[in-house]
């Protein structure tokens, strides 16, 4: 039979019914074998369900209206039942026995399971924490490397700068080393002409000295 997804009332009380039809006993371990799918404790609770509705339909003679005879014969039949119900219900009790231990297996199973899934969990929130923390640090390097670079890049503008009017004054050197020879040039004649001044200043003035003492 098809994997069930979720198992409904329905789908207990007709799997029971159809075991009533061909004269078996339903349990709900064999509605569980028959549908193939579900959880034993889901097909339990639907199961005495479908028990209850079953004892809702049984009809209750009325004994005040019956002979003596009849009675008796209806209690001897209802000992009998009585018997038979016994054993009826000690195998019901073996039953729900079986039952609730293969609903503590499936206990056992989920539990083993969740712990499993919580072990799995906790690893996961381990490396997300871990992977946080190395995230945070590569973004703190980042960041770093980030200004690290903005400082260099300023620097070497200012260095191309600076090398831009190196470049410039290297271009002028020639320029100016030959304005400085014109300069020297033009030095030397002037200490040239005022050599020349003070000589004829001195010769001048010894003329006048000259001068002053023949009066």
């Amino acid at each position: 039979m098809g994997r069930i997804a979720i198992v409904e009332f329905n789908d207990v009380a007709i799997s029971a019914n159809k075991m009533l039809a061909a004269g078996k006993k339903p349990t709900a371990r064999l509605v569980l074998d028959d549908l193939g799918s579900g959880s034993m404790s889901t097909i339990q609770t639907h199961f005495k369900q479908w028990q209850a509705d079953q004892a809702l339909h049984l009809p209750i003679p009325n004994l005040e209206i019956l002979s003596p005879d009849i009675t008796r014969a209806i209690n001897l039949t209802i000992a009998t039942q009585v018997g038979e119900a016994t054993t009826a219900l000690n195998q019901t009790l073996d039953e729900e026995n079986a039952t609730c231990l293969q609903i503590q297996k499936e206990y056992e199973r989920l539990s083993a399971a969740y712990e499993t899934q919580a072990a799995i969990l906790t690893e996961i929130e381990s490396q997300y924490a871990n992977l946080t923390g190395r995230a945070e640090l590569l973004e703190s390097e980042v960041k770093r490397f980030a200004t690290e670079l903005s400082n260099e890049r300023k620097a070497a503008e200012s260095a191309r700068a600076d090398l831009i009017v190196a470049n410039y004054k290297m271009e002028r050197l020639p320029q100016i080393e030959a304005d400085v020879e014109i300069l020297r040039s033009e030095l030397k004649q002037a200490n040239d002409k005022a050599a020349d001044f003070s000589k004829a200043a001195a010769v001048a003035e010894a003329k006048l000295e000259a001068a002053t003492k023949h009066r």
